[in-house]
């Protein structure tokens, strides 16, 4: 797909999922994690000092920096594959949790597109865990979690469309746009 995906316009596409939204505390993270995450799946994280990237695997969440995951100063984060998405935002001593699963069988009808912006930074070298993208005129580095070797990456997005019907001065309006999105994954941006 690559960077088919941008040159291309917007592939309108339907199917099914199930989406969910709930809080939890803190001391709960672990346990939604595993409940939630059954397959590997990749995860961002918002520090208040950086953002991080890693692997979960069994649940685990396993960070590129080696650096242990504390909860006490993150902002939020998303843990992602191709079938979904669990996106979390902290606040206090709790999180605000939204579940999405493209599935089949889902419960509900789903109508959207898919997209790929392009993540700062250059290929500046690819290391055991991944490769590491540096812009040096923003100042910013960070290691992305993918095997494949290419001078730029994207993020692909799934963007879901809602739709309102509003009355504005008697008559009916239609309207449409992004209700939410969620990441999908990763890849090369091939010119």
């Amino acid at each position: 797909m690559s960077i088919d995906l941008v040159k291309q316009s917007l592939f309108y596409q339907a199917g099914k999922s199930n989406i969910s939204s709930f809080t939890f505390k803190s001391d709960c993270f672990e346990d939604i994690i595993a409940q939630y995450i059954k397959q590997e799946a990749t995860v961002v994280v918002w520090f208040i000092n950086k953002v991080s990237w890693g692997r979960v695997k069994g649940g685990i969440i396993e960070l590129i920096d080696n650096e242990p995951l504390n909860l006490n100063l993150v902002l939020e984060l998303r843990i992602f594959n191709e079938q979904e998405e669990l996106y979390l935002k902290k606040g206090n001593d709790e999180f605000r949790a939204r579940y999405i699963c493209d599935t089949l069988d889902g419960d509900m009808d789903v109508e959207f597109v898919d997209s790929m912006g392009r993540l700062w930074g250059t290929n500046a070298g690819y290391g055991q865990q991944g490769v590491k993208l540096e812009d040096s005129n923003r100042k910013i580095k960070m290691t992305i979690p993918v095997a494949e070797d290419s001078k730029y990456y994207g993020l692909v997005t799934r963007n879901y469309i809602g739709f309102s019907d509003n009355e504005v001065s008697g008559a009916k309006v239609y309207l449409a746009g992004y209700d939410d999105y969620r990441f999908l994954r990763i890849e090369a941006w091939e010119d």
